[in-house]
């Protein structure tokens, strides 16, 4: 074999070059793939995350309902600590209490509260200061019957990145209410049929909804 043809026989710097281009786009192409397998994953995970979240806050609404307390015989004034009252946060505002009414319901997380106590229960609205159109629910306890003669109040975030909190009140006549306060009856006990509430996360693309039905008083 000539050195001409021993030469010939291996590959030009050219080729070397096309080759090394072409494993280039193969990596990343195959690289882009996979990281937007991990995107979606990760998408997925938290949208999964914030779907359990959102249960979750539903779920102790409904729990913290079904204790719903009032006086029996109507005696529920305008100065009474036994009131239900609801309201629905206006966009872009700064929050507040959006659902407060006495309830038995009691996370206990303190043992000096019995589980029979009578407390305020306030769901509240907090504006998230690093992200401003979302907020952070806030779940208050206060206990109105407190054994060791001290009032003491609990708070517990239950979640954050909320988007909105509304509600509907649902009257025995089947007329919907976006606000509801027991002080506007003149000291009777009248509480809405249905109550339903809509919680809207910023992670995902529709509001998670709860209907609690309250005996009608």
């Amino acid at each position: 074999m000539s050195r001409q043809q021993c030469c010939s026989a291996g590959f030009t710097l050219l080729e070397i070059v096309v080759a090394l281009a072409i494993l280039a786009v193969v990596f990343t192409s195959l690289y882009g793939a996979y990281s937007q397998t991990l995107e979606t994953a990760d998408l997925v995970e938290r949208g999964r995350d914030v779907e359990q979240v959102a249960r979750l806050v539903l779920l102790q609404m409904k729990d913290d309902l079904a204790c719903l307390y009032l006086p029996p015989g109507g005696a529920a004034g305008t100065e009474s600590a036994y009131q239900f009252v609801g309201s629905n946060v206006e966009a872009d505002s700064d929050g507040g209490v959006v659902l407060e009414f006495s309830s038995t319901s009691h996370l206990g997380f303190d043992a000096r509260f019995p589980n029979l106590s009578i407390n305020t229960i306030r769901y509240v609205l907090e504006k998230q200061p690093e992200q401003e159109k979302l907020y952070r629910i806030v779940r208050q306890e206060v206990p109105l019957v407190d054994l060791q003669g001290e009032e003491a109040q609990t708070s517990l975030e239950l979640a954050d990145e909320v988007k909105s909190v509304t509600f509907n009140f649902i009257d025995r006549d089947d007329l919907v209410h976006s606000e509801w306060d027991t002080r506007q009856y003149g000291g009777r006990v009248v509480l809405p049929k249905l109550v339903e509430i809509r919680l809207a996360m910023a992670a995902t693309g529709r509001p998670f909804v709860l209907k609690v039905a309250l005996g009608v008083r």
